[in-house]
């Protein structure tokens, strides 16, 4: 197998995200890229998300990412700690084309495509190899660092010829082709939960509404009740980090940054029986509703597998048994926005155990309720299977991922199908 010695300056060309100040921004035009947005290798929109407006267009225009483009967020807390973020790379998506990129953040086009393979250089970022490069140069204190640009266009690498470069990309890009399928389906499926919620409890055209009677418009047989009326509130808590006998345990511990999904599966810390028992965490039992109560808001999961949690976070434990999972997690997810605008804090937006028993819904009947639940699980079930592939795909990419890319598992002599959303991006691929 060729190999080639190559310096990133060599291949790439480096543009830093662009600085402006908050008054520039607008409620819509051209959107804008920041560290928060890249997640799990990719880029992920968030509702609180900037614009700058067109006629900043010719002033920011060198700050503009294109599909392809790799980023790599140059601050953040130092790589060895938790949820850092510094070192992070994402490849900008075909929905992203056009954004422009904020500051603490680089964007990486690649210069020569005959000799450098713009997915394989984002797979290559994800291996200890990088890693270990980025930890080791990152400059700073623990809670702050920075990547200098300097540093990073000297990382180096010997390159295979772009052909097995290609072939490399195109395997992993198959399973990441896929999760992003399943990810398309799970999005169709909640919207469809979603949809009947909001048609049901939010309109009141459920089954039979014609025949209903309304008082004050809502539906008489329906009540207002606090949610400290309707549920067991908890939060958790956070064994001490100077005992090294309290992690690495098998009991799930989450934090507020993993309730982003509508399951939440596995951790990504876990927890011993002893660290469980030293702190005021809980282990809360499957179906549980979370959420975040002092960042990050509204983050909102159910428990796919039993959880502890850190104090961040509040679950909800239903007093009656009609109270379904499927009809919690919207009567929760719709009282949020509302919950918030009570919420105190300087810092940071923050709830209450208080604040949430307090705070009162409107609550349907058991009936609707059941039958809500009885059209909707199947729904549920399935995008608990499709959330259940996709972590069982990322394991199996995980495992070849550093293989690949060291070459222990050869693909010389493979014929690779290339997916094609790289037949799109490269036109006849050697």
């Amino acid at each position: 197998m060729n190999e080639t010695k190559l310096f990133l300056e060599q291949c790439f060309e480096f543009i830093n995200g662009g600085t402006w100040n908050e008054n520039e921004y607008s409620l819509e035009g051209i959107h804008v890229v920041k560290v928060t947005n890249l997640v799990n290798s990719g880029v992920e929109r968030k509702k609180d998300d900037s614009y700058l407006p067109w006629s900043k267009y010719e002033k920011y225009q060198k700050h503009k990412l294109f599909e392809g483009d790799v980023v790599i967020a140059t601050v953040g807390s130092h790589p060895t700690q938790q949820g850092s973020v510094v070192g992070r790379t994402s490849r900008i998506p075909k929905d992203f084309d056009g954004s422009f990129l904020n500051q603490n953040a680089v964007c990486l086009r690649n210069k020569d495509t005959n000799k450098i393979n713009s997915r394989y250089f984002f797979y290559l970022t994800k291996t200890i190899l990088f890693k270990g490069y980025i930890e080791g140069r990152a400059k700073g204190s623990a809670n702050q660092v920075r990547m200098a640009l300097s540093d990073l266009k000297k990382f180096n690498y010997y390159f295979p010829h772009i052909s097995y470069q290609r072939k490399i990309a195109a395997i992993l890009s198959t399973y990441d082709d896929l999760i992003e399928n399943n990810n398309k389906r799970i999005a169709l499926l909640e919207k469809m939960a979603e949809e009947i919620y909001r048609e049901w409890f939010v309109h009141f055209r459920f089954p039979g509404y014609q025949d209903i009677k309304f008082e004050k418009g809502i539906p008489k047989d329906w009540s207002v009740k606090s949610l400290g009326n309707i549920f067991d509130t908890a939060s958790g808590g956070t064994p001490s980090r100077k005992d090294i006998r309290n992690y690495n345990g098998k009991i799930n511990w989450l934090k507020t940054g993993e309730l982003k999904s509508i399951f939440a599966f596995e951790s990504e810390e876990k927890i011993t029986l002893s660290g469980l028992e030293s702190s005021s965490a809980k282990i809360f039992p499957i179906n549980t509703i979370v959420i975040a109560m002092y960042c990050a808001m509204p983050d909102i999961s159910i428990l796919a597998e039993p959880a502890a949690t850190n104090q961040a976070c509040c679950a909800f434990l239903p007093k009656l048994d009609y109270f379904t999972y499927h009809y919690n997690y919207y009567l929760i997810k719709y009282a949020q926005p509302h919950l918030i605008q009570y919420s105190h804090g300087a810092a940071q937006q923050n709830l209450s155990q208080d604040l949430i028993k307090r705070f009162e819904v409107l609550i349907a009947n058991e009936f609707i309720i059941k039958k809500y639940t009885s059209i909707v699980d199947p729904l549920f079930q399935e995008i608990k299977i499709i959330m259940k592939q996709n972590k069982i795909l990322r394991e199996y990419k995980n495992m070849l991922l550093p293989r690949l890319i060291s070459g222990k598992l050869s693909v010389e002599n493979l014929d690779i199908a290339f997916p094609p959303s790289m037949q799109q991006e490269e036109g006849k691929v050697d």
